[in-house]
This record gives structure tokens, sequence and C-alpha cells, in this order.
């Protein structure tokens, strides 16, 4: 799976130094189906970034067939039947190795599989 996103250091003075993984929880909503999914992106990680920056990127996460399977939901589209990935149930973990901060929020969006 694909998705983009746009990392800005907001810092006025400090640089920043990114590591990225991603957290997915059970569909069932009995909690984490899997803890930590390190990501993948074309660029060197960790991603420095000087202050007051910005800039648009693209990571990836590889789901094996287990996961998949779990995550996977049957849909009717155009009399046709589909297969989606419930995007809701994933997480963006963003944490500084300078100065140990993490954040987390909702993936901003993906690419299909």
């Amino acid at each position: 799976m694909w998705f983009p996103v746009v990392v800005t250091n907001r810092e006025e003075a400090r640089r920043v130094s990114l590591r990225f993984d991603v957290t997915i929880n059970a569909p069932d909503g009995s909690g984490v189906l899997v803890p930590v999914l390190q990501t993948e992106q074309q660029d060197e990680l960790p991603l420095v970034m000087d202050p007051q920056t910005s800039r648009r990127m693209t990571l990836s996460v590889f789901l094996n067939e287990h996961v998949a399977g779990q995550l996977r939901e049957e849909k009717m589209f155009l009399g046709r039947r589909i297969y989606d990935i419930n995007g809701d149930l994933f997480r963006l973990s963003v944490r500084d190795l300078l100065s140990d901060q993490r954040i987390q929020m909702r993936l901003p969006g993906f690419y299909g599989l």
C-alpha cells in the first residue's frame, strides 16, 4: 500500500530527524492487529528536515496475505464484486529521533494494494 504525506518541520530553529511507522487496529474493535509496521520510502530514512521546510513524499507498507485477508472488505460496485481495505484502521506514527517526541494520526489516504 502507498500513501502520500506532506511533512512540515514547524520548528523555527531546530532540525528534525523523522522515522515513520504504521499501526493497524483490529477490524472488530478488539485492539491492535499490527503494533508496528515499518514504512518504506524512496529517500533514505530517517528523514532529516531543516527548520521551516515542507516536502511531499510517498510512504509505503507491505501487508502480508494474513494481515490483508483480515482487513479486506467485500463490496459491490457497479454490479461487480470488489475488495477494499478499511483505511480508518491505519494510524501513522512519526517520531523525531532527536527530541524523542512522537505523534500519531490517521493516515491521510492511501492508494490500493
